[in-house]
Order: structure tokens, then C-alpha cells, then sequence
């Protein structure tokens, strides 16, 4: 909501917090990469791209 709002400064700080509580979930992860993307650091949002992979690779069934 923070970030269909505009306030991506504040989404990031939820979705930072988030990751406090429940290190390397997914949808937590996918929210701050969006967040620093509507903040125009592309740069770290490569980087938790490659976080979100890792977090939902040992969450998801392999492939049948």
C-alpha cells in the first residue's frame, strides 16, 4: 500500500523491518526490491534480485 501510495522511503523501511522478523522471506525481499527501485537505486535492487531467487528456490517444490 505504501508503495501504490508513493511512499517508497516508507515501504522500504517496512519491508527492511520485515526481514528483521522473517530474515529472507520472499515477499518481503520482492517489497524492498520494489521499493529501492521506486527510489532509483538500481543498484541494490540487482543486488536483493539475487536474494529473492535464492529465498524462494528452497521454498518451492522442485518441478515435476
Amino acid at each position: 500500500m505504501q508503495l501504490k501510495a508513493g511512499n517508497a522511503e516508507d515501504a522500504h523501511a517496512t519491508f527492511s523491518q520485515d526481514l528483521v522478523y522473517w530474515p529472507e522471506n520472499g515477499y518481503a525481499l520482492q517489497g524492498l526490491h520494489d521499493a529501492l527501485l521506486a527510489q532509483g537505486r538500481k543498484t541494490e535492487a540487482e543486488e536483493v534480485n539475487a536474494r529473492i531467487a535464492q529465498a524462494w528456490s528452497l521454498r518451492m517444490p522442485p518441478a515435476q
